[in-house]
């Protein structure tokens, strides 16, 4: 099937995020998944040190180990799905050899918050940046948590695995972005202080007067990460595994005054593709394309992602 909508893109990192290694079958989650699903996105070039070992037999696209080999395309969009490790020089030789329209790059962005200050600097004169905080670009998710925050939560718990900043922040990237800025941030643990990004990094998030605890377990329940909220009127549970979400409404005991509990049957909203990467690349060809519906703050930007990774080093100490 022919593009409709050339949008010349260039993917940097061919592994685990790029091709979707990480899957246990193929599937559309991953940035090359991605791009030839959508008819408005043409892969143009791929960039890696490693493509000769890439197996992948797509004759129309241009493989090569350098960003400069690649200058000559006039790309509109570059996506980054190489190491963290790797971020900043990979921002610095992009925006210097192939300035781009727009750039998705992946979570954290970089190593450290001086990284990200670094890398938010360079993308200065970048019309659009994205950062794959997938579930930010999904309206249907956003909305589910929208219409919770009416029901006054005042206290969360974010069960998470596999380290603060590969899962953990995805959650405080959803959360953020419907309750506004932390006001407060502490560890709430005793756990050793050698590797604090690891399973052992349980942290306190305050939004005002709403406490979120954010606690590291096994995934038995759950997968990557679970949203529970407790309010005065109810609860809601999101599971980022699931697609849907759950809402039990809080009712007063019928002989016991001051007494409550809630409901059995609980209320379930049907959330289509939570875990897909579909939603970022929509958002990106609307921006692209300039259409007048898609509000720039939109999703999930570099000042979001700098707030997370600011919450999370916070959080280490």
């Amino acid at each position: 099937m022919s593009k409709s909508y050339s949008i010349k893109t260039c993917l940097i990192g061919f592994g685990n995020v790029g091709q979707g290694l990480y899957l246990k079958t193929v599937a559309k989650n991953s940035h090359l998944r991605s791009i030839q699903a959508n008819n408005n996105f043409n892969l143009v070039a791929v960039v890696d040190p490693d493509v000769k070992n890439a197996g992948i037999n797509m004759p129309e696209v241009r493989f090569t180990k350098t960003i400069k080999e690649v200058q000559d395309m006039n790309v509109d969009l570059v996506v980054i799905a190489s190491p963290t490790s790797t971020h900043l020089e990979t921002c610095l030789q992009v925006v210097n050899h192939l300035k781009p329209s727009a750039i998705l790059i992946e979570k954290p962005v970089g190593l450290t918050l001086v990284e990200s200050k670094e890398i938010m600097k360079s993308f200065q004169e970048i019309p659009t940046i994205a950062v794959n905080y997938q579930r930010n670009y999904n309206p249907k998710i956003i909305q589910q948590v929208t219409d919770t925050i009416g029901l006054d939560y005042s206290k969360g718990v974010v069960y998470y695995s596999n380290g603060a900043i590969n899962n953990a922040s995805h959650g405080l990237a959803l959360l953020i972005s419907v309750l506004g800025n932390p006001t407060n941030t502490f560890r709430a643990s005793n756990a050793t202080k050698d590797h604090p990004s690891e399973m052992n990094l349980d942290f306190v998030v305050e939004f005002g007067e709403t406490r979120i605890f954010f606690i590291t377990t096994e995934e038995k329940n759950y997968s990557m990460f679970r949203i529970e909220l407790f309010g005065p009127k109810g609860s809601w549970i999101y599971d980022a595994g699931l697609e849907r979400s759950e809402m039990r409404v809080r009712i007063e005991d019928p002989i016991y005054v001051g007494r409550f509990s809630l409901t059995e049957n609980s209320t379930i909203t049907s959330i289509p593709d939570t875990e897909s990467f579909t939603h970022v690349y929509n958002y990106l060809e609307k921006r692209i394309r300039g259409e007048l519906d898609v509000e720039p703050n939109l999703g999930a930007g570099l000042d979001l992602a700098y707030e997370v990774h600011q919450v999370i080093e916070k959080a280490q100490k």
